[in-house]
C-alpha cells in the first residue's frame, strides 16, 4: 500500500514588522511523492465486499479509499532542473513580480525593472518582457510606469498585457515608494504583442472614478476563457469589476459582491466564470470582512449567483488567495493564514469543490512560515505550491539605514510542496540561492515552469542584484 505522509509543520523565525516592510521577503512551498490509489487495492476491497462476512471496518476503509483520487492517469516527478539565467534581462536590472504567459511550446515573461526598494530612483518606464529563451521583446510605446504587468498568451500567439497607472505621472519614483502612489492607482491599460508585428498602441480599459483601485501584487489577475478571450478581475472602490475582451473591444461589468481584494478569476469549459476574493459575507455582516468568498456565473457573465462563503475570516485572517480549475470543473481554493500580524503567515489552507463551486470542503492545512503563495495544477490535477520563508540570524538588530538593512544576511528560501489528497513533506527547492519574486505555471509537455529572481546565499549589499532564473520540473504521466 502506498505510504501515507502526514502533514508536518515547520516553524521559522520571524522578522520584525519594520524589517519586513523595508525588506523584500517572499515565500514558496515544495513537492513530494504523488499518492495514488492502486487498482489492486480497489479490486481486493471489492472482492471483500462480495463476501458475506464483511466487517463494518472494511466497508469504512473502502469508502475512504474511494473518496481519494481514482484518476486513470498517475504522475511521477523528477527533480528541479538546474536554474537557468534569463539572459534577455540586462545586467544591473531585476525582473520584479514576474508573470509567466505560456501556451504550448511558446512563452513569455513580463515584470517590472525595480532593482532595490530603497532611496535610489526607479528607472523610467520600468517594464521588461522576454521570451522563455531570453530574447528581449521591448515594451509598448508611451510614457508609462507599467505597474504590475500581467499577461496571457492566446492560442494564436498573441501576448496580451494589462498593467496599472497612477493617478498622476511623477517625474521620478524612489524604490521605497514603489509602486507609485502606493494605493493611488487610477487606471488599467492594455497592449498586445505579436512576434511578426511588434507591440500595439496601448489603450485604457478602466478609469477609476473614486476610491482605490486594488492592482497591487497578488491583487492583480488576468486569464483566458475557453474561447481565448481575455478576462481581468479587479477590486475598484469596494466593487468587483470584471473586464472581458471580445473580438474587438472591452466590456466592463460590475459583479454583485462586497470585495476587499485578492481577486482571482478562472473559467470553465462551458461559459462558467468563477471569481474568488476576500470580502464580506454580505447582509450587513461586518464581523468577517476578510472571508474567503466565491461568486460564479454559469452563462458567461450574463447573470451571477449569490456570493458564497468558502471560509469565514476571523482571528487568523486569510491572505494570498489562489483559485485553480482542474478537470471536470473541480475547483481548488488556497490561501495563507496570518498569525499575529498581516505580515506573519502561519499555514496554507485548501478548500475543494467537485461540483463547479456549488459546495466546498475545507481540507487539511500545510504548516509554513512563508508568504507570497504561488500555486498551479499538473496534468494529474495534483496541486503544487511555492512560497518563500525569510529569516534573519539570531540577534539581528533593527537597521537604521538602507546600508545597514542590505548588509543583513537575510535568508530568502524558496520552498515547495504538493497536495494530491494529502500534503507532501515540504522541501527547499534551491538551497544555494536566496530567492524572491516567484511565478509558477504549467508548461509544455506537462512540465511545470518556475520563474524567480535569485542570488547566491551569503551575498549581501546592493552591488550584486538578484538575477531572473527559470527552472523546470518534469512530470511524467502514464
Amino acid at each position: 500500500m502506498h505510504n501515507m505522509r502526514r502533514e508536518q509543520t515547520s516553524e521559522c523565525g520571524a522578522q520584525s514588522a519594520a524589517l519586513r516592510r523595508m525588506s523584500d521577503a517572499n515565500g514558496s512551498p515544495r513537492f513530494g511523492p504523488r499518492l495514488t490509489l492502486g487498482s489492486t487495492i480497489l479490486a481486493a476491497s471489492l472482492e471483500r465486499l462480495a463476501t458475506p462476512n464483511l466487517h463494518l471496518t472494511n466497508l469504512l476503509l473502502l469508502l475512504a479509499l474511494i473518496g481519494r483520487r481514482t484518476d486513470s492517469t498517475t504522475c511521477t516527478y523528477g527533480e528541479w532542473s538546474a536554474p537557468r539565467a534569463v539572459e534577455g534581462v540586462p545586467q544591473g536590472s531585476m525582473m520584479r513580480d514576474p508573470w509567466l504567459a505560456l501556451n504550448g511550446d511558446a512563452g513569455y515573461v513580463v515584470g517590472n525593472d525595480v532593482v532595490w526598494l530603497d532611496d535610489s530612483p526607479v528607472r523610467p518606464h520600468p517594464f521588461i518582457a522576454t521570451t522563455l529563451d531570453g530574447r528581449n521583446i521591448g515594451k509598448p510605446a508611451g510614457n508609462f510606469w507599467f505597474v504590475y504587468p500581467r499577461a496571457v498568451l492566446d492560442p494564436r500567439g498573441t501576448l496580451h498585457v494589462v498593467w496599472a497607472e497612477p493617478d498622476s505621472q511623477p517625474n521620478a519614483i524612489r524604490g521605497i515608494d514603489w509602486p507609485p502612489g502606493q494605493q493611488k492607482l487610477a487606471s488599467l491599460w492594455y497592449a498586445t504583442y505579436r512576434s511578426d508585428d511588434g507591440w500595439s498602441t496601448p489603450t485604457i480599459i478602466l478609469q477609476k472614478r473614486r476610491g482605490q483601485l486594488w492592482w497591487l501584487g497578488d491583487f492583480a489577475d488576468v486569464t483566458l476563457d475557453s474561447s481565448g478571450h481575455v478576462l481581468v478581475a479587479v477590486s475598484s472602490n469596494g466593487a468587483l469589476v470584471l473586464l472581458r475582451r471580445g473580438d474587438a473591444s472591452w466590456h466592463t461589468d460590475t459583479v454583485p459582491a462586497d470585495v476587499v481584494g485578492y481577486t482571482q478569476v478562472a473559467t470553465g469549459s462551458e461559459r462558467q466564470i468563477y471569481i474568488a476574493y476576500l470580502g464580506s459575507p454580505g447582509n450587513g455582516d461586518t464581523s468577517a470582512v476578510n472571508s474567503v468568498m466565491l461568486v460564479r456565473s454559469l452563462d458567461g457573465g450574463r447573470t451571477w449567483l449569490a456570493p458564497q462563503v468558502v471560509y469565514r475570516g476571523g482571528t487568523h485572517a486569510p491572505q494570498d488567495v489562489k483559485l485553480l480549475r482542474g478537470r471536470d470543473e473541480q475547483l481548488y481554493l488556497l490561501w495563507t493564514m496570518t498569525l499575529g500580524s498581516v505580515l506573519e503567515r502561519g499555514a496554507i489552507a485548501l478548500a475543494t469543490s467537485r461540483d463547479a463551486g456549488a459546495t466546498w470542503i475545507v481540507r487539511g492545512t500545510l504548516g509554513t512560515g512563508g508568504a507570497h503563495l504561488r500555486a498551479t495544477l499538473d496534468r494529474c490535477d495534483a496541486i503544487h505550491v511555492t512560497y518563500v520563508v525569510a529569516t534573519n540570524p539570531p540577534g539581528t538588530k533593527q537597521p537604521h539605514s538602507f546600508q545597514e538593512l542590505f548588509a543583513i544576511p537575510t535568508r530568502y528560501e524558496l520552498w515547495c510542496a504538493r497536495w494530491d489528497g494529502t500534503w507532501s513533506q515540504p522541501r527547499s527547492a534551491f538551497p544555494n540561492l536566496n530567492s524572491l519574486n516567484v511565478d509558477f505555471r504549467p508548461g509544455p509537455e506537462g512540465k511545470l515552469i518556475l520563474m524567480w529572481s535569485g542570488r547566491q546565499v551569503g551575498v549581501t549589499g546592493r552591488e550584486v542584484p538578484f538575477r531572473p532564473y527559470l527552472a523546470e520540473l518534469a512530470v511524467d504521466s502514464r
